[in-house]
């Protein structure tokens, strides 16, 4: 399954240097109770906290529980060059740093202990 695979590329780009706390993907089809199941069982996520505008509305919490967003590549933030420019404002907006697995940016170094979110997106979803 792709969230499966995104989530393996994340977990091992980040090498035990951050810990991920916070689950948000979207998919094609709604994620409900059942699809989240089947997903926890492909190996994806544990567990669900929402998609896109869950993790934008979580930005502003102070107790977000994350200083960072690890996605598999930085097209599963935004397909296109503005839907990503302005999902990436918002993000660095509020002080959280924006990472993809495979990036020399990851190389800038996380104190160990840090907490990051992931975002994975299926193929097609509708969010752009």
């Amino acid at each position: 399954m792709d969230l499966a695979r995104q989530l393996r590329r994340c977990e091992d780009a980040l090498n035990e240097r951050a810990s991920i706390t916070r689950f948000f993907y979207e998919m094609p089809v709604a994620v409900d109770d059942r699809v989240a199941q089947a997903v926890r069982e492909a190996g994806g996520p544990s567990r669900c906290d929402g998609g896109w505008d869950a993790l934008a509305a979580a930005l502003s919490d102070v107790g977000r529980g994350f200083g960072g967003i690890i996605c598999a590549s930085f097209d599963r933030i935004g397909r296109t060059v503005s839907r990503f420019r302005a999902r990436e404002q918002l993000v660095t907006a509020h002080g959280v740093v924006l990472l993809a697995a495979g990036e020399p940016i990851l190389e800038l170094g996380f104190a160990p202990a840090s907490e990051v979110a992931t975002f994975c997106r299926a193929v097609r979803c509708s969010s752009g």
